[in-house]
């Protein structure tokens, strides 16, 4: 059974009267309240006397009442129920309705008041004939007094019969599709209570004899074959409704979760009915095409073709999205995959929302087809069309990403080599832009913790997540804010705030000055927030360098022009700063590069140490910088033919991440060592080496100050 949103055993008490109030009618809810208010003022109402035959009638009435009452108490009693379960008790309704509405037609009152007015109206017209005897024109009058109430019965008897037929010719030939209109049952029926006798099957029978594939999983799967000409199989095993060439669901066995919940999840939720059988404001039935997997399916036309590859797995085809991105609602993105082989493990989807400096805003893990069919299943040439869901979280500013995707082992975490495609932070194919919108909303952050600080008068931050408890100076934290518009309906102005309002604070404990402080910008203007918004910002805060060893707390808050703040400041965490040691002499031992040469950002190779076998490059590089740097970059060593061909090469962080350029002091000397792998074969001759740094979000390399170029020649090397 199904009730309040959910398959159920036992409805419980409250199954009958709501059964009841959305299969009645309008008519019928009037006319057993008239009814009902009639018994109470002829039973207890004041001064009022019952004849003989208003008595038998009232006892007529009160034993329908207790008839229909007692076999709705004793049916909700027992623990099965079902809407048809209470059509004996409608005959009794019915006409306890049509007895009061027609008692109510009658009321002697109104009756009098038209025999006098027909009575007078026909009296005067026979006086004027002297040909007729009194006694005819008195016998006339009586004739058409007594008439007229009759006329008036008969009249709103054949009214009331007509609308009837009118409201239940509406409903033909799916008469069980009512609902009452009078509380909009339509609207939230199939929420409540079990929906669906069969109707709609026919709209989707006539609808797929017109398209290709003889291939349908059906729910009622033995009665659908009256509707439609083709091969049906039920929708178990789970399996049919995954290789066929249409599927259909049906609404109640949507509600009953038939055959498994998440199955239904993921046709309801991911993926897009191509026809749906729509009656009287409820949709009875949706056709979804084809097959999830299949062998024999053609190479699809998706919305954006790709030809990634990953790991000798599989081929992306493409993929398709079902809507524009908005802020606070889930994407789905559908996946063509074209398996090369079976994989060896079971592997996972993951897909993520980054920004231009590689901040990841959203991401989903799911098995593919949710789980329902695994790529362990996968056979070589096989298509598997892939749904997955990535929810945006609301705050979400307005920006363009980009989408990575990615094959991944969940046992351990290893991501598949990646090709064909850019590759993303995570390691997987970078795919086109999308363009998320803005969509104010007042939901609270998924975020670790929360609070309620008013930064400035109308801005409050309400979430937050905390920095590790040790650092280095150099680490760059990832935090990620959330903030509240807060601004009274009734306030004609906002403070001012800076273009980089938000500014980040290092505040050591036993001290009362700042020892160091970073400014940052909210990704969306206050303006263009709305009133109660809340907005997401992530911010990436560089440890300075130049910050002594020790316990730092690291305030956040909001300044205008003058630095002044504007609210209150907030710590969001006690931090232990460690700091490696620091070296600002070149050691004797090394050597200048043979193209001395400045990168940008005033970088400068100030020198290296060289030597190697007959497998290994071993390369010591030593980096100066003039400037602090607030990027994270990347260090390059490549090892060229005279063609500018790649033999080998280094690609790195500096000093195997141990010393991160946003580390870096003005003036220090950073050693990096690295390791190249020299190929088996590789041809004895003299070879070009070089290096340089890029930024990893990007993959942009600094350009040489001064000079073209954007590498470092350091030295030629000669493979004996």
């Amino acid at each position: 059974d199904f009730w309040l949103g959910q398959p159920f055993q036992a409805p419980g008490p409250g199954f009958y009267p709501v059964a009841f109030l959305l299969k009645t009618t309008p008519w019928l809810l009037v006319g057993l309240m008239v009814s009902l208010w009639l018994l109470i003022v002829r039973e207890w109402g004041v001064g009022v006397r019952s004849q003989g035959s208003e008595v038998r009638g009232r006892e007529v009435q009160f034993a329908f009442w207790f008839f229909a009452l007692t076999y709705l108490i004793l049916m909700t009693i027992a623990s099965k129920k079902a809407v048809r379960y209470i059509l004996p008790a409608w005959p009794a309704f019915y006409l306890l309705a049509g007895w009061a509405l027609y008692q109510v037609s009658g009321v002697r009152c109104q009756v009098s008041s038209v025999r006098k007015l027909v009575s007078n109206r026909f009296s005067i017209p026979l006086s004027q004939f002297p040909f007729l005897s009194s006694p005819l024109r008195v016998s006339a009058s009586r004739l058409f007094s007594r008439l007229s109430p009759l006329a008036f019965r008969l009249g709103l008897l054949l009214t009331s019969y007509s609308l009837l037929l009118f409201f239940t010719l509406l409903y033909h030939p799916y008469y069980l599709t009512y609902y009452n209109p009078l509380v909009l049952g339509w609207r939230w029926a199939p929420q409540v209570i079990l929906v669906g006798w069969g109707e709609g099957l026919d709209e989707a029978g006539r609808y797929l004899q017109n398209q290709p594939g003889k291939n349908v999983s059906a729910w009622y799967y033995s009665i659908f074959p009256l509707f439609y000409r083709g091969q049906v199989k039920g929708v178990t095993p789970s399996e049919n409704l995954l290789t066929a060439d249409h599927a259909v669901l049906y609404v109640n066995q949507v509600q009953r979760n038939i055959p498994d919940p998440n199955l239904i999840r993921y046709f309801r939720d991911r993926r897009r009915p191509e026809y749906t059988a729509q009656i009287n404001g409820i949709e009875y039935a949706w056709v979804y095409p084809g097959p999830i997997a299949s062998l024999d399916r053609p190479d699809p036309t998706p919305q954006y073709p790709l030809t990634g590859e990953f790991g000798g797995e599989t081929h992306l085809l493409g993929y398709d999205l079902s809507s524009t991105p908005r802020s606070g609602e889930p994407l789905i993105v559908t996946f063509y995959w074209r398996a090369l082989a079976t994989p060896p493990a079971e592997r996972f989807v993951y897909l993520r929302l980054v920004d231009a400096a590689g901040h990841v805003w959203a991401k989903a893990d799911s098995p593919p087809v949710l789980g329902f069919w695994p790529s362990t299943r996968w056979q070589p040439g096989m298509l598997i069309e892939d749904a997955q869901e990535l929810a945006i979280p609301p705050g979400t500013p307005p920006d363009t990403y980009r989408l990575e995707a990615g094959l991944y082992d969940p046992a351990t975490g290893q991501v598949l080599p990646a090709s064909g495609q850019p590759i993303g932070p995570g390691g997987g194919l970078l795919l086109g832009e999308v363009q998320v919108e803005w969509q104010s909303s007042s939901a609270a952050p998924d975020l670790p913790y929360h609070t309620d600080t008013g930064l400035a008068p109308n801005i409050h931050l309400i979430g937050y997540n905390a920095p590790p408890a040790v650092v280095a100076t150099g680490d760059v934290l990832s935090l990620q804010l959330a903030w509240r518009e807060s601004g009274s309906w009734f306030s004609f102005s906002s403070p001012t705030l800076s273009n980089r309002p938000v500014m980040f604070t290092w505040q050591p404990m036993d001290q009362t000055q700042a020892a160091a402080t970073q400014f940052d910008a909210f990704p969306l203007p206050v303006a263009d927030w709305g009133r109660g918004a809340v907005l997401r910002s992530q911010h990436e805060v560089i440890v300075p360098p130049a910050l002594t060893a020790g316990q730092y707390d690291l305030w956040v808050s909001l300044h205008n022009d003058d630095n002044e703040p504007l609210g209150e400041a907030f710590v969001v965490g006690r931090v232990e700063v460690t700091t490696p040691p620091h070296q600002f002499d070149l050691p004797s031992t090394a050597f200048i590069p043979a193209s001395p040469a400045r990168l940008a950002q005033s970088i400068d190779l100030a020198g290296y140490t060289l030597d190697h076998n007959e497998k290994t490059l071993n390369l010591v590089l030593y980096w100066q910088t003039g400037a602090a740097l607030t990027t994270r970059y990347k260090v390059f060593a490549q090892l060229l033919d005279s063609n500018n061909q790649l033999v080998a090469q280094s690609d790195q962080f500096p000093a195997a991440g141990q010393r991160p350029t946003t580390g870096w002091l003005p003036g220090e000397i950073i050693t990096d060592p690295h390791s190249l792998n020299l190929p088996p074969d590789l041809p004895p001759r003299v070879y070009r080496l070089i290096a340089g740094l890029y930024n990893p979000a990007t993959g942009e390399r600094l350009s040489l100050e001064g000079a073209p170029g954007d590498a470092i020649f350091i030295v030629e090397v000669k493979i004996p």
